[in-house]
């Protein structure tokens, strides 16, 4: 189905919806992933191939039946990360989406549409989960999580400053927040409207998912990113605004990654 790691295969579904929002959010392995062989099955079912050391027991299976449970233990290893090793005792969905987005690896695979951008498409999200990027992160990266339940109303907005003090490695913010359900009379394809925002010790400003720095806020997706390959090093600003908050007060997760990162 592909020969090689680094490509997507061609039956994975592509974005974006039809509001525009981009999906999917990531990507797992998906093709010919050894897996457990029912004993109840017909004795010649061997899904997509038999496992000759122990063919009974085993077969390579492929589709959302392989990359979907890869995610989900994924996020369950995220939960109890962060129960036990960052005392966020109950994370949010929001949360725990934030950090499989924010371990995603975006991949330079060989057949891009030519809408890829660079940071995430319509094709693989934000790239390949790599939960080991967030939960166990090479020197000198470190990672900040927030987990706002008290809500923004419209105007509203939430301050980070955090100090970078090793440029050697991307600075990444990834905002991800449940949006309130919509009845489908609501105008694109945001009930609430929340922007990310992050700016330098200088002053400049990064927008979320403005990829190609245009300077426009995205008034689509619930999630967003900035990544800045080699930051300045001093104190960063990243700043969540509510740019329109139609229903309640609407929380958020947020993951910050750096080289030598700590709270300002």
């Amino acid at each position: 189905m592909v020969d090689s790691v680094d490509d997507v295969v061609a039956f994975s579904s592509r974005g974006p919806c039809a509001n525009g929002r981009r999906k999917p959010d990531l990507i797992a392995p998906g093709t010919f992933i050894l897996s457990t062989r029912s004993s109840q099955i017909a004795p010649n079912n061997f899904s997509w191939a038999a496992f000759p050391p122990a063919k009974d027991h085993y077969m390579f299976m492929g589709g959302t039946s392989m990359a979907t449970p890869l995610v989900a233990g994924s996020a369950a290893l995220a939960r109890e990360y962060l129960r036990q090793k960052k005392n966020i005792l109950q994370p949010s969905a929001a949360l725990l989406k934030a950090v499989l987005i924010h371990s995603a690896q975006y991949i330079r695979y060989r057949y891009p549409h030519p809408s890829s951008s660079s940071s995430a498409d319509n094709e693989q999200g934000w790239g390949r989960i790599k939960l080991s990027s967030v939960l166990a992160p090479a020197p000198p990266t470190r990672l900040i999580f927030h987990d706002e339940s008290n809500g923004l109303t419209t105007g509203g907005e939430r301050s980070f400053v955090v100090t970078v003090s090793d440029s050697s490695v991307p600075l990444r913010a990834t905002l991800v927040y449940s949006d309130f359900p919509s009845d489908g009379s609501v105008n694109g394809a945001l009930v609430n409207n929340l922007n990310l925002i992050v700016l330098d010790p200088n002053g400049k400003f990064y927008l979320g998912n403005d990829f190609k720095q245009s300077g426009t806020p995205d008034r689509v997706n619930n999630v967003e990113g900035v990544i800045i390959d080699s930051p300045k090093t001093g104190q960063w600003t990243v700043k969540i605004v509510a740019s329109e908050v139609q229903e309640g007060e609407q929380g958020f997760a947020l993951v910050v990654s750096a080289g030598g990162l700590s709270p300002a």
